[in-house]
């Protein structure tokens, strides 16, 4: 604003910064004064060039990256998080404009984008379909796609609203002066300077402005040439003019040899200009008459065919460039032999590569055509390689052209089936040299995507899986966490009632600190409180806990133990761990409930009280656990066999009130520690002053209470890296069982416990007839024989195995639900479960051979 200028100016061109003037604001006052100042700087017939990013572009709705942000739909979304630069919409960089004072303005629409220019389209001269045949996208960021704008090109340009969903904007302002004769442009720049042009459409003002796509193919599709416009073939480098008198010369050799070809004038400037036609390309017209007439397709096949064998005379005999070529790189004799051997058919002097439907306009009513940018020639190549060039494309760029028309048959047409291979060899080098792909490598690691995980993405926004540290959160943990915060609500209504404190501990507490939420891969919620308010909340929530929740503690539950401390559960959902699978009791879901209690600060108080707690778990786990396992926990076998002898004297009562003794000794002294003793492995100590007061942290969408030192107890529990993740392969749930969110555990018990409970007199089923079935004979065959097994496979039905019949599923129909014993014997259980129940059949058991396999497919859900 403080600099002065002798004189104004002609140009002013603004790239990219409008969107940072007002500092992210959507305010467009800000906007307007800065423009109005730069048009004082303008002559009365000067311009204002302004580039800046559309926040609607289509590559934004497909999921890329908002590039202010880095962040997907954030422009979309108004920049929910806030930004440091703002981008407009259309109507906005108009009103923006127009209330500065520019009279006049034109809108060009570069695409990609106003950084990478390829094709530049306005309002005189929009795109029409098929822009995928020119257009490559580019995502600095693809991890975020979820559509492929090249595939929706067609469909913005059919409802007639590309400009409201153009990528970015050029805006050409001004006063008074005319606007740009130019109403399209395509660039191609990656071609290096010898080959470097930019194609341009020009209107003489006249007012005609057909909208058109690249080639100049007219939406009513009438005439052969337009008046009021011409094309110019613009060299962008000195060392380009060479080329394009190359290319004059093509056309005039084309035409010579009555292969009909647009004419070109060469100009002072090197430039070539060329009559507009308005017709569309052979391209956009085989892609419906491959639909419609097959006949009709295959004769344009002939046609082209025809004119490149016309535009060029046969090279002498026994030349074959591309041949030799191939043969230069190859380590493979035998594989040389067989491509010498092979028929090329004619080879030409002069093979035009571009002879093909996408360089070809076509005058349907005079069935006419008419080539143009015939640029690249070999010399001394197939003419069945260019035809190759023209099929691969027509393929290429047709969707579903396979089941129309299957290509394998024109290969066999056109006696291409030996040389296809050699071809799409010898076409990949091209491009490769063409397009300059070794120098211009980051741009096509940008334009390439992975459609694969672009249609995951897509998925994952039906699902509720999502990936953080490279953890892919699936639905089934989405679901434990909401049936455990609806626990948490009811747990926090008693607590409001009551006047009673909680907060957040553990894992949980981490979560709300570094996730917000839950820690990915953590499928359990901790809370904790003060021994008087955890012995309150016992109390009330026996009777003031909705069904089907309810509270639990190591003395209600005489067949299962989790420690000493309380859990609720929700008996609609399935949270059966592994060690608990055959054992009786609530089985649901969960949240832990802790006792946080005063510690001694006398050390050997403390010892005694770690040994008697340990004491205590010991047995509860041996009198609870002793006839599963052989050995247990940190406990040599002998040792674990003692504690399994010794609990038989105790009642688990008995057991639950010592521990709960052991576990309050020493409470009643003053101290300035805390600790947690429902455990016996660690038992650390804490600062008091930590817990005396709570603060509120975001926890899943909600504020949670925590310890108001919550820093500090987290440094004292997991030291000063807390907020680092671990390891990725310590990146897995705690917990290993069988959780199910919309189950009730009794659906599981009934299934997987119990096989033979009230199976006497019924007719044994075995539903599977494999391996399982075999171990299934070794261990109870003897005793509970099956009647017949029911099997999938139809080769199968009829026949037996040791000796027994097979038959086929519906069969089960026949026997009255009270009368059999359905067991499911195989490792696709699942599979049959979802069988039988469609079939209406439930009373089914799952023989499990190893659990194993049951928790490892659980865990797949």
């Amino acid at each position: 604003g403080d600099i002065e200028f002798p004189e104004p100016f002609d140009y002013i061109v603004l790239i990219g910064l409008l969107e940072s003037i007002g500092g992210g604001l959507a305010v467009p006052d800000v906007y307007i004064a800065y423009l109005k100042k730069l048009r004082t700087l303008l002559k009365p017939e000067g311009r204002l060039l302004l580039a800046v990013e559309n926040r609607f572009g289509l590559r934004y709705f497909c999921g890329a990256a908002e590039p202010h942000t880095n962040r997907a739909f954030d422009g979309l979304n108004h920049y929910p998080y806030g930004t440091g630069r703002y981008s407009f919409s259309k109507k906005e960089i108009e009103d923006i404009v127009y209330k500065a004072g520019f009279a006049r303005r034109k809108f060009y629409y570069p695409l990609p984008d106003y950084k990478l220019p390829q094709l530049i389209y306005t309002d005189e001269y929009l795109p029409e379909k098929n822009l995928k045949e020119r257009l490559i996208p580019y995502y600095r960021r693809k991890d975020t796609l979820v559509a492929d704008e090249q595939g929706l090109y067609d469909d913005v340009i059919e409802n007639g609203v590309f400009p409201f969903f153009a990528n970015s904007f050029l805006v050409e302002c001004t006063d008074r002066g005319e606007c740009g004769k130019a109403v399209y442009a395509a660039v191609s720049t990656d071609r290096g300077k010898e080959r470097a042009y930019a194609t341009v459409i020009l209107a003489d003002g006249s007012g005609n402005s057909g909208g058109t796509d690249r080639t100049g193919a007219d939406r009513t599709g009438a005439g052969r040439t337009v008046s009021g416009r011409t094309v110019r073939k613009i060299p962008l480098y000195e060392e380009g003019k060479r080329n394009a008198d190359q290319l004059f010369c093509n056309m005039e050799d084309l035409r010579k040899h009555q292969v009909p070809a647009v004419s070109h004038t060469k100009r002072p400037d090197g430039s070539l200009e060329l009559p507009y036609i308005g017709l569309p390309t052979l391209s956009n017209y085989i892609k419906q008459i491959i639909k419609e007439n097959t006949d009709e397709f295959l004769m344009l096949l002939d046609r082209i065919y025809g004119y490149i064998l016309q535009a060029s005379e046969e090279a002498a005999d026994g030349k074959n460039a591309l041949l030799e070529k191939q043969l230069k790189g190859l380590d493979d004799k035998e594989e040389g032999k067989k491509w010498e051997d092979c028929d090329f058919g004619p080879v030409l002097k002069k093979a035009y590569m571009e002879l093909i439907p996408l360089n070809c306009f076509y005058d349907k009513k005079k069935q006419e055509f008419l080539y143009f940018d015939q640029e690249f020639v070999r010399e001394n190549y197939p003419a069945k390689y260019v035809l190759f060039r023209a099929i691969h494309y027509i393929y290429c760029f047709t969707p579903h052209a396979e089941q129309y028309y299957p290509k394998e048959k024109l290969i066999e047409r056109f006696a291409m089936k030996d040389t296809w291979g050699l071809y799409l060899k010898e076409e990949e080098g091209f491009l490769h040299e063409v397009r300059n792909r070794k120098k211009y490598r980051q741009f096509y690691q940008w334009a390439g995507i992975d459609r694969k995980r672009m249609l995951d993405n897509a998925k994952r926004l039906e699902s509720e899986e999502e990936i953080v540290a490279n953890y892919k959160i699936p639905d089934r943990m989405k679901k434990i966490w909401r049936a455990e915060l609806a626990m948490l609500d009811e747990v926090e209504r008693i607590c409001k009632k009551h006047g009673l404190t909680y907060f957040l501990v553990h894992g949980s507490l981490l979560g709300a600190v570094r996730h917000k939420g839950f820690i990915p891969w953590d499928d359990d919620l901790d809370i904790a409180m003060p021994r008087r308010d955890y012995d309150k909340l016992i109390e009330a929530a026996v009777s003031e806990l909705p069904k089907p929740l309810s509270i639990h503690t190591p003395e209600t539950e005489k067949d299962i133990f989790w420690g000493g401390f309380a859990r609720i559960r929700n008996a609609d959902t399935t949270g059966i761990e592994e060690r608990e699978l055959g054992h009786k009791g609530n089985l649901g879901i969960w949240i832990d409930i802790l006792p946080l209690d005063v510690c001694t600060m006398d050390e050997k108080k403390l010892e005694k009280k770690r040994k008697r707690i340990r004491y205590c778990h010991r047995l509860i786990c041996a009198k609870i656990y002793g006839r599963d396992n052989p050995v247990y926990g940190d406990m040599k076998r002998w040792k674990w066999k003692g504690y399994g002898l010794l609990a038989h004297f105790y009642r688990h009562d008995k057991l639950c009130r010592m521990l709960d003794r052991a576990m309050r000794l020493y409470t009643e002294e003053d101290s300035e520690d805390v600790a947690f003793f429902t455990g016996y492995q660690v038992i650390r100590r804490l600062y008091a002053e930590d817990f005396k007061d709570t603060a509120l942290l975001d926890f899943e969408g909600r504020k949670m209470p925590v310890p108001a030192g919550y820093k500090n107890y987290l440094f004292m529990i997991l030291g000063k890296d807390y907020m680092k993740y671990p390891p990725e392969e310590e990146r897995k749930p705690k917990h290993t069982g069988i959780f199910d969110a919309e189950r009730p555990y009794t659906d599981y018990v009934s299934r997987l416990t119990g096989m033979f409970d009230g199976a006497e007199g019924k007719k044994i089923i075995l539903f599977g007839s494999g391996m399982m079935f075999e171990d299934y004979m070794k261990k109870w065959g003897g005793r509970y024989r099956p009647d017949f097994l029911v099997d999938n496979d139809e080769n199968k039905w009829g026949r037996t195995r040791m000796g027994i019949e097979i038959r086929k599923p519906e069969t089960l129909l026949d026997v009255p639900a009270k009368k059999r014993r359905l067991i499911i014997c195989s490792y696709y259980y699942k599979e049959i479960q979802a069988q039988l129940e469609e079939m209406g059949i439930f009373d089914y058991h799952i023989y499990v051979q190893k659990i194993e396999w049951i928790l490892k497919e659980e865990a797949g859900k």
